[in-house]
C-alpha cells in the first residue's frame, strides 16, 4: 500500500485496489489524525491504481469531505478511470468533489485558490 503524502498543503490519498468497508476503515484510520494535527484543509484521492469502490468507500470519501469543508477545504479525485468515473457520476460525488486529470493539477489548483484568499 502507498503511502499518504502532504503536496502543496493537500493530502493526497493513493487509493489501491478495492476501497470497500476494510479499506475504508483503514484510510480513515490514517486520514483522521492528519487532518486534525497537520492543519491539512485538502484532501486529493489518487484513484489510478483503484480497481472496485462500493457504499463505504464513497461513505468514506464524503465523511473526510465533510470535515475538511467546514475548514474550507476542498476534496479533489484524480487519475480517475473510467470505471470509477462513472460510479462517482451515479453516486453523485461530483457535485462535492473536484475532478482533475493529475494529482499535480490537483494540488497546484487548490494551492492557488488559498494563495488567492490570503
Amino acid at each position: 500500500m502507498r503511502r499518504l503524502y502532504i503536496e502543496k498543503h493537500s493530502l493526497v490519498v493513493p487509493v489501491e485496489g478495492e476501497l470497500d468497508q476494510h479499506m475504508a476503515g483503514i484510510l480513515r484510520a490514517q486520514i483522521d489524525p492528519l487532518l486534525a494535527r497537520e492543519g491539512i484543509r485538502d484532501i486529493v484521492y489518487d484513484f489510478s491504481e483503484t480497481e472496485f469502490m462500493d457504499s463505504s468507500g464513497i461513505g468514506m470519501i464524503m465523511g473526510r469531505h465533510r470535515q475538511v469543508s467546514y475548514l474550507g477545504g476542498r476534496t479533489g479525485v484524480c487519475n480517475v478511470g473510467k470505471a470509477m468515473d462513472r460510479l462517482l457520476r451515479m453516486a453523485g460525488l461530483y457535485r462535492i468533489v473536484e475532478k482533475f486529470e493529475s494529482c499535480e493539477e490537483a494540488t497546484e489548483n487548490f494551492a492557488k485558490t488559498r494563495e488567492s484568499l490570503l
